[in-house]
């Protein structure tokens, strides 16, 4: 049985054949639905990892709180990337200059993820723990990147956690940032 290790890294190769597709297509035709099919795998993976893998990262691995969130991070600047892309018309210039940052966030995470985010959980779990869980994140992926983030505010959207800082009393809310509010939930827990 493969363990969420196996299944993420597999799922890296996936995007990376798609934007492999998707920067040798030529013309919006075969432009957007390749970038529709690697927005919502970007979406669902990025999803699931909030919600299953870094929760387990952030209890389990020396500096793992850090590690987790950066890697929330920079799947929010991936969220950007996307969001830029889709301003632009596919078949243009600019949709393809936008596609290019796409893959150069995208990139830059799952190289930090494979060579120290991943290392760093397999060294400090259990081949067990780590099956159950790419059973659980199948099932995240599945249920897609709406709403029912864990109760460490994984995978809620910045709306969804300053709402619960707001019942939590926290002060300076609204000034936070998603990273920071996510922190000062962490820290109330």
């Amino acid at each position: 049985m493969a363990d969420i290790i196996d299944i993420v890294m597999q799922e890296h190769r996936e995007v990376e054949a798609l934007f492999d597709q998707l920067k040798a297509a030529t013309g919006a035709d075969q432009q957007q639905p390749l970038f529709t099919e690697v927005k919502d795998k970007l979406e669902r993976h990025a999803s699931a990892e909030e919600r299953v893998l870094y929760p387990r990262i952030r209890k389990e691995v020396p500096d793992g709180k850090e590690e987790a969130e950066d890697a929330v991070e920079e799947h929010d600047q991936m969220r950007s990337s996307i969001e830029e892309v889709e301003e632009h018309e596919a078949g243009t210039e600019l949709f393809m200059l936008a596609v290019e940052q796409l893959v150069a966030t995208t990139r830059h995470h799952v190289g930090v993820e494979e060579q120290e985010l991943l290392p760093d959980f397999r060294e400090h779990s259990e081949a067990e723990e780590r099956q159950a869980l790419a059973e659980r994140f199948e099932q995240a992926k599945r249920r897609g990147n709406g709403s029912g983030g864990s109760p460490e505010g994984d995978g809620a959207t910045k709306q969804e956690l300053y709402d619960r800082a707001r019942e939590a009393g926290i002060v300076g809310r609204s000034s936070m940032s998603r990273k920071e509010l996510l922190a000062a939930l962490d820290k109330q827990s």
